[in-house]
């Protein structure tokens, strides 16, 4: 986690979702998404993996994502910017709980 980061470098818009499960039409589980909280970020989109997924090839693209520290940001949520929508894998923020850093993933 960057320890050297600035308010500055928080330039991209993300946006927290938090999921609530629910019954399709046909009574199958689907889950809902909401948006929770809108904050800036700095957004490293890190490596590009492929891996085989139930007889498909699947790329995954790895995010780095840190903002602010906020309590009630955990790793349950999933989180949107721009076009793309990150799996929250984990999460670690700082002593001085003034930052929080995010690993994602988002299957293409």
């Amino acid at each position: 986690m960057p320890l050297n980061t600035r308010a500055g470098q928080l330039r991209d818009r993300v946006t927290f979702q938090t999921g609530t499960p629910s019954q399709g039409d046909g009574g199958q589980p689907i889950m809902t998404w909401a948006d929770t909280q809108a904050m800036w970020a700095d957004v490293v989109q890190d490596v590009m993996t492929e891996g085989e997924d139930q007889e498909k090839n699947r790329a995954r693209t790895v995010w780095t994502i840190t903002v602010r520290y906020l309590a009630t940001l955990n790793e349950r949520m999933r989180i949107t910017h721009d076009t793309h929508t990150l799996q929250i894998l984990g999460v670690v923020a700082d002593k001085r709980r003034r930052w929080m850093t995010f690993t994602c993933i988002e299957e293409v």
